[in-house]
């Protein structure tokens, strides 16, 4: 779905329909965690970690609860109208293996949900909002995601076969049609008050004037411009990353893991994948920044 030249009121529009799917999954998500934070007890997560995983996992609730909060009140002083919960039904997960394998999936659509609705966020406050909340959602992916190896035998989940894991450095991100859609078809919501709508792709004017801009009606020159250096900041600071993670893979070995009371095989085996991970971004940005007409920063010299 494309709007060509919307109007500051369909903008305003646009984005709190963004922000109202993403308060719809945010709503799913910390009823899934409450539902069963009331049910399961630090003995039942002998297989992931014990008592500090089901600390965590009650964590992971208070931050849903506090992104429900977040995107209300910042719905509300924008003048919308926050969805209220669905009705759900989490009764077919009935085990903790169930519920870790499908709280990962969870996590990691939430994540690629953000990131497939960004486009379609016009206000750069609003927009900013959501994605203090994506990194929050990726960070409870990551978690899960390592504590859930520790037992894989159930992968029966109600998100079978949506790519939502992610496997490379770069994430796919997911439109919220496709998203929406996936997530009804688990049968997790039963039933809405309302009709949960999708975001339109916005074609803007450029000499549509906006708060957000400390320029005002830039060029498209000036927009490109802008653009690049902050890619150019962000291929900065993968640079960094990158070099450290790999200057390490040559100073360490899985014997130095296994010294921390790690396991020397998945927690080395997990160290080379995040170095793999910095290096990948580097690639991509720097092939962006390129096909976009701008000139890619090289890294800096460091000491570790």
């Amino acid at each position: 779905q494309t709007l060509g030249n919307p109007n500051t009121e369909q903008l305003l529009s646009n984005d709190l329909i963004t922000l109202n799917y993403a308060l719809t999954l945010e709503h799913l998500e910390f009823e899934y965690y409450n539902f069963f934070v009331e049910r399961f007890t630090s003995a039942d997560f002998i297989n992931y970690g014990g008592g500090l995983t089901f600390e965590y996992i009650k964590l992971i609730r208070d931050h849903e609860r506090a992104h429900v909060d977040a995107l209300t009140a910042t719905i509300t002083q924008f003048g919308g109208v926050p969805a209220p919960k669905c009705n759900y039904n989490f009764t077919t997960i009935d085990s903790v293996d169930a519920f870790m394998a499908t709280s990962t999936i969870l996590e990691n659509v939430g994540v690629v949900a953000y990131d497939g609705a960004a486009n379609r966020i016009y206000n750069r406050t609003l927009l900013q909002v959501a994605a203090t909340i994506a990194t929050v959602e990726a960070r409870h992916a990551a978690f899960l995601q390592y504590v859930s190896t520790a037992n894989t035998s159930s992968r029966a989940l109600p998100f079978a076969g949506f790519p939502a894991i992610a496997d490379g450095a770069v994430d796919q991100a997911t439109s919220p049609e496709v998203i929406v859609q996936a997530v009804l078809d688990t049968g997790l919501i039963t039933s809405c008050s309302y009709t949960i709508q999708t975001p339109t792709i916005l074609s803007i004017d450029l000499s549509l004037p906006s708060a957000d801009q400390s320029v005002t009606n830039p060029t498209q020159q000036q927009v490109n411009d802008n653009d690049l250096r902050a890619l150019n900041y962000a291929l900065t600071l993968e640079h960094l990353e990158s070099t450290f993670y790999a200057t390490f893979q040559d100073v360490f070995n899985a014997s130095d893991f296994a010294s921390l009371g790690l396991d020397p095989v998945y927690d080395y085996t997990c160290f080379n994948l995040i170095r793999a991970h910095e290096a990948a971004p580097v690639t991509f940005l720097t092939n962006v920044i390129r096909s976009a007409g701008g000139s890619p920063v090289a890294a800096c010299t460091y000491n570790w």
